[in-house]
Parts: C-alpha cells; structure tokens; sequence
C-alpha cells in the first residue's frame, strides 16, 4: 500500500479567516427564512452570541477532555440554540443539528474559502492510485463532510475523521491511535499535514512524519520540541515534496 496523506481542515484546506465571514454572512438569512424577522437583527444577535460561544470554547465548558464526542456537538448546538432563544424561538437539539448541516452545506458551496493551493495539491495526489487521502479535523463530523461536499472536493477524499467521531482530541495520541487503526495504517507510511504544532507532536511521535503549514496560525516552527519533515507557507508544489519524502 502506498502512503497515506492526512490534511487538516482549517488553515490547510480552507480559511477559517473567511470561513468566519462566510457564517456570519449567510447564517442569519436562513435563521430569518426559517423564523422570521429581519436578517439585521439576526446578524447583530450573531455576532453577540458568537463572542459568547467562543469563550464558552475558551474556557473548555463543554467538558472537552471527559466526553469529547458528545460535548463537541453540544457546543456547536448550543450556538444555534442560545441565537434562536435570544429572538424569542426554541430550537431541539435535531433541529441545531440540522440547522448546522444546512449552514455548512450552504457555506461549502462558497468554494473561494478554499485554498486554490490546495484544491491543486489533492487532486495532484489523488492521480496517484496507490496514495490515501483523509482529511482529519476538530469539527464534527457532519460539518466537515457538508463543507467538503460544497466545495467539490469530497469526491477526491477516501476517508474524513473528527474529533468528535473518534472521541479524542486531535492534540493527543488517542486520536491519531485510533485514526491508524480505522485506516489500518501504518504511521511511518503516514505523512500529516497540519498547521498546529500541537496536533502533529503526537502523530510524530507515533512514527508518523509530518509537514507544517504556517498559514492562520500563532505557532513558529522555532518553537517546536520535535523534528518536522517539512515546513511550508501553503500547498504550493507540495507534490515535489511527497515525492521526495517517499
């Protein structure tokens, strides 16, 4: 079997930068289509309770490391849930669920959040029959697969992993463990690709090899207390260095 390439999401496939920009554009229309009201009063109830929501992520109120599975699809609904509730309407938990995949559905289809590098740099590997390409990211499951779907791309990628499926974060072990396992891969045939020091640490340490993307990212490759493979600011010609690394 050949190698099998692991991409991450944000920063790496797409820009969480415009990603951002995308929800809030397009969340309070459908929020407005399915309960009424004006859509500025949703984008200003948007933006009050997303600055709420990332806090909640900052401060880990979902119980991230006890459960992660489950709160991670809590946190995302409790978003559309706390925003429906500030305009007077009540939203179940399916209802969110399928509210979020709508949105994600909606913002696929807004291919510019895509990197053209890295459109470019899955369909180079994707040439290559004996290559596996997976995308691994912290976003649930049904959101990754909805954005990857939009943007046209899901038919190049043999397999999607979250950390919410798996049910470890992707900054421990535990989860690229069990991300091998699933894929019944080996970590030294593995090549990550990540813009997250802490999210590569354990996959090398597993074995795996691994390639850093500094782009929507606070982390220096500086600061890194293990080998990287490659360092790279985008996907341009990643091709040259796959073909190097095997």
């Amino acid at each position: 079997m050949g190698i099998t390439l692991v991409f991450d999401l944000y920063g790496v496939l797409i820009s969480r930068r415009i990603m951002g920009e995308e929800y809030r554009l397009k969340v309070p229309p459908l929020l407005a289509a399915r309960f009424g009201g004006a859509p500025e009063a949703w984008t200003a109830a948007y933006d009050l309770h997303h600055r709420w929501w990332r806090q909640q992520f900052k401060n880990s109120a979902w119980g991230w490391d006890s459960d992660f599975g489950r709160a991670q699809g809590l946190a995302e609904c409790a978003f559309y849930q706390r925003l429906a509730e500030s305009q007077g309407h009540q939203l179940v938990e399916q209802g969110a669920r399928e509210l979020m995949v709508q949105t994600d559905q909606v913002i696929g289809l807004s291919t510019k959040a895509f990197f053209e590098d890295a459109q470019l740099a899955m369909r180079e590997a994707r040439a290559h029959s004996d290559w596996r390409l997976v995308v691994a990211s912290s976003a649930p499951l049904a959101s990754v697969e909805a954005i990857l779907a939009g943007g046209g791309v899901r038919n190049l990628v043999d397999r999607v992993f979250a950390s919410g499926q798996v049910g470890h974060r992707k900054q421990t072990a535990d989860f690229w463990i069990a991300t091998f396992d699933q894929l019944g891969a080996v970590p030294q045939e593995t090549i990550i690709i990540d813009n997250s020091l802490g999210k590569l640490r354990p996959a090398h340490q597993l074995g795996a090899r691994t390639i850093f993307v500094q782009r929507e990212t606070k982390d220096l490759p500086t600061e890194a207390d293990f080998p990287l493979d490659d360092i790279r600011p985008d996907l341009w010609q990643l091709q040259r260095t796959l073909w190097a690394m095997t």
